[in-house]
C-alpha cells in the first residue's frame, strides 16, 4: 500500500512537471511573438520617420510608388499626375 502511494505521488509530480513545462513553452512562444511585433512596429516607425524627413527635405514625393491591381503607378504630389504602366 505504501508503494502504491509513492507511485501515485510520483505520477502526480510528473504530471505537474509536464504541465509546468507546457506552460513555460507557451510563455516563451508568446514572448517571442511580442518581440517580433515590437520589432515590426519599430521598423514601421523608422520607415515613417525616414519618409517624413525625406518629404520635408524635398527629396521624395509624398507617394512614391503605389501598386494598384497589378499595375505599378507613380503618383507625384508636386506635379499632380499619375503614371500607369
Amino acid at each position: 500500500m505504501q508503494d502504491l502511494r509513492q507511485d501515485l505521488s510520483s505520477v502526480g509530480d510528473l504530471v505537474s512537471t509536464l504541465e509546468d513545462n507546457e506552460m513555460a513553452r507557451e510563455r516563451e512562444m508568446l514572448r517571442q511573438e511580442i518581440i517580433c511585433h515590437q520589432e515590426q512596429k519599430d521598423n514601421l516607425r523608422d520607415q515613417a520617420e525616414d519618409l517624413e524627413n525625406r518629404t520635408a527635405a524635398g527629396t521624395c514625393d509624398l507617394f512614391e510608388h503605389v501598386s494598384v491591381k497589378g499595375f505599378v503607378s507613380r503618383v507625384s504630389k508636386k506635379e499632380k499626375e499619375i503614371e500607369y504602366r
